[in-house]
């Protein structure tokens, strides 16, 4: 038979039990327990990450929704200055009108033929001119704030002793174009 044991060892049976669950309780359940923890600290920290991409592509939608809308109204002015009519003469009358009224010489205007952009016609104008300083820079300023869309893409000026000689060479647009030709 087994003799009783001592209150020590009671003690020590009792204490190593504690340890024994403590251990099995750490081995079996705390620590599988931390290891998901771990996991789905980790998953979360990726659905963050990806809910803050996904957020990022939607403020990136909206501002290209917003410039779209923006870009649309732009075109629809951009075609209100593009006339429908394919008439050089009536473009011709008014760039001599402009010149008479700024008080400049306007002389043997060239004119190219339409270039086809696909979504307009272009046409480039060659606009040799004589005149005061000021009665030029009020050409300038009446060409290209005209009800027609003109547009200076270079000029060459020379000044003189009373006078200036300058040579601009502009586009205008008209409506038209397309894909298959000239319209």
């Amino acid at each position: 038979m087994a003799r009783p044991l001592t209150k020590q060892e009671i003690i020590l049976v009792a204490v190593m039990s504690i340890i024994a669950l403590g251990g099995g309780f750490y081995q079996f359940i705390l620590s599988p327990t931390m290891v998901r923890a771990e996991q789905v600290k980790s998953e979360v920290s990726a659905m963050e990450t990806k809910i803050e991409q996904i957020r990022k592509e939607l403020r990136d939608q909206e501002e290209l929704e917003i410039k779209y809308e923006q870009a649309k109204s732009d075109l629809a002015s951009f075609e209100m200055l593009i006339p429908n009519d394919k008439e050089i003469p009536a473009l011709l009358r008014e760039l001599e009108l402009i010149a008479d009224r700024c008080n400049v010489q306007l002389s043997s205007i060239a004119v190219s033929n339409p270039i086809n952009r696909n979504t307009h016609l272009e046409i480039t104008l060659n606009l040799p001119i004589k005149g005061e300083y000021r009665n030029v820079l009020r050409f300038y300023d009446e060409v290209t704030s005209a009800k027609r869309l003109i547009i200076v893409k270079t000029s060459n000026i020379n000044p003189g002793e009373n006078e200036y000689q300058v040579s601009i060479q502009a586009a205008t647009f008209m409506r038209g174009g397309a894909v298959d030709g000239q319209k």
